[in-house]
């Protein structure tokens, strides 16, 4: 695959993405949150919301933009994928570990999970396995493992609780979302697949490093991120984030964005995780209406998303215009530094 039909794949998705978002923030009692079972009170201040009409053309505009921006197009001088001759080259100087060999198969798309299955057996491997495997139980078994390779991490318990809970495995998921609190180390793959593109800038030259960089990153943290949420939520005490019967939305908007960070997610793409990740907590905190500043509090952060999501393409858009030693500098704020 080249550049431009991958760009305009990933533009694909971030549209179907923005009907999504746009499904979601306008119907706010969506089954995905629960939202509320009684509707918004009318706000008349200075706060109040944009008409959604304006909303939709200011992501049109954001589109549109980033439609115009003008991006890298890679020629045979520079392919896609890694070479055999580089592959031999990065492999010599880094070994054949887990995470080296990870980044070449990401590298010459053999993203296939039976490719990433014949890895060594690591910490990253069973990660990665149990968040993507498809069969609950193959995935639980995954998840196992990875609890077994590495038992100090936050994460792999986690993991361990949400596979359990998938299959409905109510008592061995609960005592696995007590474990879980039995320690505070978390610990994602991400790092060690950083440090995998790290060295290829020194080992391949900076500007093939930062190629293989902007189109192979693959940040995997999201689905990991989608997967143990919920779970990390519901392993916190809910009283600590109610106060006088309103939801504390800044706590909760701290803590989870502590824990999108610990797990790998850049800040770009942190906001809009930790936002959607707080409705649904409040949304579930409000199960039987107690909570006074439900309504209000989801309805401003759909409305955050809203331009969140604006953001995001004025970003993308900004990132096409910058040099290549701007665009380098970039990339290793978002995937080579820590979160």
């Amino acid at each position: 695959m080249t550049a431009k039909p991958k760009l305009a794949l990933l533009l694909l998705i971030a549209l179907l993405a923005g009907i999504l978002c746009l499904f979601l923030t306008g119907h706010p009692g969506h089954k995905q949150d629960q939202a509320t079972s009684h509707p918004a009170t009318p706000d008349h201040g200075p706060s109040s919301p944009r008409p959604k009409d304006d909303i939709n053309e200011r992501i049109k505009q954001a589109i549109a933009e980033y439609k115009k921006s003008e991006r890298p197009n890679y020629s045979d001088a520079a392919p896609y994928a890694l070479s055999p001759a580089e592959v031999e080259k990065f492999l010599q100087a880094r070994g054949h570990t887990a995470a080296s060999l990870y980044f070449v198969l990401l590298c010459t798309e053999g993203r296939k999970l039976d490719d990433i299955a014949a890895l060594p057996d690591s910490p990253l491997k069973f990660q990665i396995l149990a968040t993507y495997t498809t069969d609950k139980n193959e995935r639980l078994a995954m998840a196992r493992k990875y609890l077994e390779t590495d038992p100090g991490n936050k994460l792999a318990h986690l993991m361990l609780s949400h596979t359990l809970s998938e299959l409905d495995l109510a008592d061995e998921a609960a005592a696995a979302l007590r474990n879980s609190s039995s320690t505070s180390d978390i610990h994602s793959s991400r790092d060690d697949i950083a440090a995998e593109f790290k060295a290829a800038c020194d080992i391949l030259g900076e500007d093939r490093g930062y190629q293989m960089l902007e189109l192979h990153w693959y940040d995997y943290a999201v689905n990991l991120g989608h997967q143990t949420a919920h779970a990390y939520i519901t392993s916190l005490d809910p009283a600590a984030f109610i106060h006088d019967g309103k939801a504390d939305a800044t706590l909760l908007l701290q803590t989870m964005d502590d824990y999108y960070r610990d797990i790998g997610f850049d800040e770009d793409r942190r906001r809009n995780e930790v936002m959607m990740s707080v409705r649904s907590a409040i949304a579930a905190m409000n199960s039987d209406n107690t909570i006074t500043n439900a309504t209000f509090e989801i309805d401003r952060l759909n409305r955050e998303l809203d331009a969140e999501f604006i953001a995001g393409f004025k970003r993308a858009t900004a990132f096409d215009k910058l040099t290549p030693a701007q665009r380098h500098q970039r990339l290793a704020e978002q995937h080579l530094d820590a979160p």
